[in-house]
C-alpha cells in the first residue's frame, strides 16, 4: 500500500512541476514563438549603405589613394526599416575608423583590402545600430578612384 501510494504521489508532483514549468514559459515568451512562429525564421533582407569612398592607408599612415566600395547589410526583415533611417550614422562610423585602419593592399598600395574593410564596417555597424543588428556585411562592388 505504501508503494502505490508514492507511486501515485511521484506522479501528481511530476504533473503540477510539468504544468508549472509549461505556464513559466508561456509567460516568458512571446505569443509568436510559443505557436512556433519565431521572428528570426523570416528571411533577412539587404539593406543598402551606399557606396563608401575610402581611403587607402599604409601601415604607416601615408595615404596610397581612395577606392570605392558598395556595401550591403543584411539584417532581420523587421529590422530593416530602422537600419535604413539611421544608415548616415554607419557612414559617419565608417568614416571615423578608414584614416586609422590600414587598407592599402597590392604592390603600390591601389588595391583595397576587402577583408580588413569588412571587419571595420562590421564593427562600424555595431556602434550605429547596436551588437548583433546587423548579421552579415557583403561588399558587392569596389573600384579604385
Amino acid at each position: 500500500m505504501k508503494r502505490a501510494f508514492t507511486f501515485a504521489a511521484v506522479v501528481a508532483g511530476g504533473l503540477l512541476a510539468g504544468g508549472g514549468a509549461s505556464l513559466a514559459v508561456a509567460q516568458l515568451r512571446p505569443a509568436e514563438q510559443v505557436a512556433g512562429r519565431d521572428p528570426s525564421d523570416e528571411p533577412p533582407q539587404f539593406v543598402p549603405a551606399g557606396s563608401v569612398l575610402v581611403p587607402l592607408v599604409f601601415e604607416d599612415g601615408q595615404l596610397a589613394g581612395y577606392a570605392s566600395i558598395d556595401v550591403q547589410l543584411q539584417v532581420v526583415a523587421e529590422e530593416s526599416e530602422a537600419v535604413a533611417a539611421r544608415m548616415p550614422l554607419l557612414l559617419h562610423a565608417i568614416n571615423l575608423r578608414t584614416f586609422r585602419t590600414p587598407l592599402a593592399a597590392g604592390a603600390d598600395g591601389r588595391l583595397p583590402d576587402l577583408q580588413a574593410f569588412r571587419r571595420l564596417v562590421a564593427i562600424a555597424a555595431d556602434t550605429a545600430f547596436g551588437r548583433g543588428r546587423v548579421r552579415h556585411v557583403a561588399i558587392t562592388q569596389a573600384r579604385p578612384a
